[in-house]
């Protein structure tokens, strides 16, 4: 139920692929209702697993989306 916290943490993710190539500046999520406090942004490499880029996401309010900047891009390939 989602208005219920176990007080847990846990890692949840999507795997995209682009057709171009060039740049990834940033990521974004959703926050719900009850979402607050601090989260990490993360992104993969998916083939090889090395992580490319991270952030924390501050201040995160609820209903909105909430969206965070690299600070250097990361290159990528088609």
């Amino acid at each position: 139920m989602p208005t219920q916290n176990d007080g847990g943490s846990i890692e949840v993710g999507t795997k995209f692929r682009s057709t171009q190539s060039g740049f990834i500046k940033g990521i974004r999520f959703y926050s719900g209702t009850i979402c607050s406090g601090t989260y990490k942004g993360k992104l993969w490499n998916y083939t090889n697993g090395t992580l490319m880029a991270s952030a924390n996401f501050t201040s995160v309010t609820a209903n909105g989306w909430q969206e965070i900047m690299f600070t250097n891009p990361v290159s990528i390939c088609r």
